[in-house]
């Protein structure tokens, strides 16, 4: 009997969850998110003058981001993010190829505004460093005006609104608006240890 016992006790300890505050001091949160509404991308559609892009396309931004809780309602930390674009344009047999990058390191300030046992909601700012890197080359492969283009050391900034919902004490899904990382938003996980 008193072994059954030990085993029920075992199993809900293993199974249950027990969940603090949502967002806590002295507690560290890695995400990774991913880009809505590419802003670089949408910037390409109104650059048209003359032609139509017969594909553009784009990857990210992805974005890594490390935060620290260093008081009970404001955390600081660190966002990384990468973005590309490729833009080809079709004007009778010549075809022109365009690509730009992005590579992004911001460090950030966050409050949290909501702070429930599965819900985080905040606030943040962000400034630091942008870097682009951008290529013209037509169909015989000849560099167009233009290409090569580096903007070194260019200043950056974001702004957003949040929240994490953590479906575990450790594990969230993340949704932020705002300028983010050359995006208007983005969508990804937490994990908070």
């Amino acid at each position: 009997m008193l072994k059954k016992y030990f085993i029920v006790v075992f199993i809900v300890g293993c199974c249950s969850h027990t969940y603090a505050q949502a967002y806590e001091k002295k507690s560290s949160v890695i995400s990774v998110g991913y880009g809505v509404n590419n802003i670089w991308k949408a910037l390409f559609k109104k650059s048209v003058l003359n032609g139509y892009y017969s594909s553009l396309g784009s990857a990210g931004p992805v974005t890594f981001i490390y935060e620290y809780g260093f008081h009970k309602r404001i955390s600081a930390g660190v966002a990384i993010s990468y973005s590309s674009i490729k833009a080809v344009s079709n004007y009778g047999s010549f075809v022109n190829t365009e690509k730009l990058t992005n590579f992004s390191s911001l460090a950030r300030v966050t409050y949290h505004v909501l702070n429930k046992e599965k819900w985080d909601g905040y606030l943040g700012v962000g400034a630091g460093y942008f870097k682009f890197n951008y290529t013209s080359k037509d169909n015989s492969g000849s560099s167009n005006g233009g290409s090569g283009i580096k903007v070194p050391g260019a200043f950056g900034y974001s702004g957003l609104g949040g929240a994490k919902y953590y479906f575990t004490p450790h594990l969230a899904g993340m949704a932020e608006v705002g300028f983010v990382a050359g995006s208007y938003g983005q969508l990804g996980l937490a994990y908070k240890f």
